[in-house]
């Protein structure tokens, strides 16, 4: 197996280290990111909540870039045909692979709520919409009252807990979910069927690689030799002759972007 093959194996099957890291880049930048707005009341509840979404939506299109087997799903027409053929065994397939990954994402988004909660910003801005007496937002004072320091204090304690639920609440549902996956499949099969599903896509793009490879050779050999050709050895040397303005087509032939996908011939 080529590097290329062994490169591109070790990426399959560190998916989740992957989703791990793009998750915990989307958390720092974020944090760093929000600041109550302190503005209308409508204006701060609007600006809470698109924090709050966004990210689940940004994570859905970049989950989506990143999962090869959903892009290959995609790109099949039997799961695209709206033939009864869809209704089978295969479709059924591409709508496990689609359903798996909105769980995915529904995942990575409740981690996201989890995170917010936890932090307790988003939570305080939310409940201190109302403006106070004097008009100000106390979550937006640098020197609040006694008072309201303990409304803001008791607003991040309620945030806590509410994130310490949803922890709670998803590993409920992570428990359900295994013990229901290895009720309906043995686990053997299913870590047999995810080595098969891996190995496949080593070896075949290692095969595809060598194709290219081949393919490659052929196309700039014949192209190359439009350049120049090979004149009769004179003192024990080779000397090539130029074609004129054949040479200059040449160059833009080779240069095309779509050069690979020409027929030599």
């Amino acid at each position: 197996m080529t590097a290329y093959a062994v490169l591109t194996t070790y990426v399959f099957r560190n998916a989740p280290i992957r989703t791990a890291i793009l998750i915990i880049i989307m958390l720092i930048f974020f944090k760093f990111v929000f600041m109550c707005p302190c503005t209308t009341p409508e204006q701060t509840r609007l600006h809470c909540w698109l924090y709050l979404s966004l990210p689940v939506g940004i994570l859905f299109f970049l989950l989506m870039l990143m999962d090869t087997q959903l892009l290959k799903t995609c790109g099949s027409p039997e799961c695209c045909s709206r033939q009864p053929v869809c209704c089978g065994q295969y479709g059924g397939y591409c709508c496990a692979v689609v359903w798996k990954h909105v769980l995915g994402v529904c995942f990575l988004g409740s981690v996201w709520m989890v995170v917010v909660f936890m932090e307790g910003g988003w939570y305080v801005c939310l409940r201190t919409v109302k403006i106070n007496e004097t008009g100000e937002q106390i979550a937006c004072k640098e020197f609040p009252t006694k008072d309201e320091a303990e409304t803001l204090r008791r607003f991040e304690s309620e945030s806590r807990v509410i994130g310490l639920l949803l922890i709670l609440g998803l590993s409920f549902l992570l428990s359900v979910s295994v013990c229901l996956k290895s009720r309906w499949k043995p686990y053997y099969k299913s870590l047999y069927e995810t080595q098969l599903e891996w190995e496949t896509a080593a070896l075949l793009e290692d095969k595809l690689h060598e194709k290219a490879v081949e393919r490659a050779k052929h196309v700039i050999e014949h192209s190359l030799q439009s350049e120049s050709t090979l004149c009769v050895n004179t003192d024990g040397a080779a000397r090539y002759q130029r074609l004129g303005n054949a040479e200059e087509d040449v160059w833009h032939k080779i240069s095309d972007p779509a050069f690979h996908l020409k027929d030599p011939l």
